[in-house]
């Protein structure tokens, strides 16, 4: 994964007193998609349905994916989900690799 970051956006209420932790887990769900010529990722309701969705931007302005949610907690759980997944995901490989040393 590269150190880039991708822009993202938000469209959903997020609680006041986990803001900033709910900005770094867009962030960091963002930027796994760094390698994938996406240009911007779009998190809260972005079309006519009226449901959340992740919306994945590419690099002419296209949407070349986007996945819809039932509300608003059920799209932050997938992205934290997705972020403890591939952080176990990346350590693991690294294990492997004989980089990650148990502590």
């Amino acid at each position: 994964m590269t150190n880039d970051n991708i822009k993202f956006s938000y469209n959903i209420r997020l609680p006041k007193d986990a803001k900033p932790y709910w900005l770094n887990q867009f962030q960091e769900f963002a930027n796994h998609f760094a390698s994938m010529q996406v240009h911007m990722v779009q998190f809260g309701k972005q079309d006519l349905r009226g449901v959340p969705s992740i919306t994945l931007v590419d690099m002419n302005h296209c949407v070349p994916r986007q996945e819809f949610f039932q509300s608003g907690k059920e799209l932050l759980a997938f992205v934290q989900g997705y972020n403890m997944a591939q952080s176990k995901f990346d350590r693991f490989a690294d294990y492997k690799k004989g980089i990650f040393k148990a502590a």
